[in-house]
């Protein structure tokens, strides 16, 4: 017994998040069975399915095209936003002038955004502006924040040294706010790959590689085991990604 309560509690975050898995995959076959419909297959049907796509090209070149769009967008905004926090954080001024802005974009209907941009853009374009829309106030916000919670001390020091030089900002400041910017990243991670492969699914231009394509063709085929196997690979996707997050975070607080 002490062995086993030596396991568990080394092992317990493992064991819970298994545990919860098979708690979805519990609700997913209990659902699929009191529907019993196409549209709700079960998950040992979708998996099984899966595993046949995974053989093929193509789910591939979708998993590229979502994966290529997400990190391009991502890396842009995430880039803007924080070096617009960081202005922001140490000048007040700039923070109250950028208020307006950055609640406006919070506040946004995303859907009807996401509307607008595939009227104006090229379908192949404006999942990038939609990631941007999404990501770019969350990086800002986590910046700013980062900023403003920096230690009363650190910040009496900073004011000796001179706050607002270039050293100051790039070795104290910045990453002194690095666990907000990580938290930042995890929250604006799957919400951006969320509304990217949603937007595919808006464009359902068939000459783009994307999740969100293959999920719109096999909506209107109908294949809708297929359908859950590109939303299978969307949740892996997020997850591996928020995993090397994770390791990385860390990596990082260890040293």
């Amino acid at each position: 017994m002490r062995k086993l309560a030596t396991f568990w509690k080394r092992y317990q975050p493992i064991l819970l998040t298994i545990l919860g898995i098979l708690f979805v995959l519990g609700l997913w076959w209990l659902l699929s069975f009191v529907t019993d419909t196409a549209l709700i297959p079960s998950p040992w049907a979708a998996f099984a399915n899966l595993g046949e796509m995974l053989t093929t090209r193509e789910v591939y070149q979708d998993l590229w095209g979502s994966l290529k769009r997400l990190l391009v967008g991502f890396a842009f905004s995430f880039l803007l936003g924080s070096l617009l926090g960081i202005f922001a954080g140490i000048f007040k001024k700039v923070q109250y002038f950028l208020k307006p802005l950055m609640v406006t974009l919070r506040t946004l209907p995303t859907a009807a955004v996401m509307l607008v941009f595939l009227a104006l853009f090229r379908f192949a374009n404006a999942p990038y502006y939609i990631v941007f829309l999404v990501v770019f106030p969350i990086a800002y916000e986590s910046m700013v924040t980062g900023i403003n919670h920096i230690d009363s001390g650190v910040r009496d020091s900073l004011r000796i040294e001179g706050e607002r030089k270039i050293r100051a900002i790039v070795y104290v400041r910045v990453p002194l706010t690095a666990p907000y910017v990580l938290l930042g990243i995890f929250q604006s991670l799957g919400l951006g790959m969320k509304v990217e492969i949603m937007s595919e699914i808006l464009a359902g231009d068939g000459r783009m590689d994307g999740l969100g394509i293959g999920i719109k063709v096999a909506y209107d085929t109908p294949d809708y085991l297929s359908m859950y196997g590109y939303a299978i690979l969307a949740v892996i996707l997020i997850a591996l990604i928020e995993l090397s997050l994770a390791l990385a975070k860390k990596y990082l607080v260890k040293k």
